[in-house]
This record gives structure tokens, C-alpha cells and sequence, in this order.
């Protein structure tokens, strides 16, 4: 879960911030808002079972294969 937060926070900042850095004097602002909303939604669906298995691969590494 925190995997999977830091990702969908870390794509929002990118495309929040690129379209800004991109259309500066004229930001659209209300594409920019549904366009982050569906980014923000969609992140942690598609990426999850990324972020599972990277999880489980730290667990294991931290605590071993034997328990």
C-alpha cells in the first residue's frame, strides 16, 4: 500500500506539474483537473499488482525464506 501511494503521488506531481511547466501563461485548468483526477484514479488500479510483488519481494528479502 505505501508502495503504490508513493507511485500515484509521485505521477501526480509529474503530470500536475509538466502540464503547468508546459502550457505556463494559459493553463487549462479544468482539463488539467479531470485529466489528474483520472491519472490519480487509475495509478493505483493498474499498478497494484506491481506493487504487491515488490512488496513481497522486500518482505522476503528482510525477513528470509525460512520462518
Amino acid at each position: 500500500m505505501a508502495i503504490n501511494l508513493g507511485v500515484t503521488e509521485a505521477t501526480f506531481l509529474i503530470v500536475f506539474v509538466g502540464v503547468i511547466v508546459a502550457t505556463f501563461p494559459d493553463v487549462p485548468w479544468g482539463p488539467l483537473l479531470i485529466a489528474v483526477i483520472v491519472v490519480t484514479a487509475l495509478t493505483p488500479v493498474v499498478f497494484h499488482p506491481i506493487s504487491r510483488t515488490t512488496w513481497v519481494a522486500v518482505e522476503r528479502h528482510v525477513r528470509g525464506w525460512e520462518q
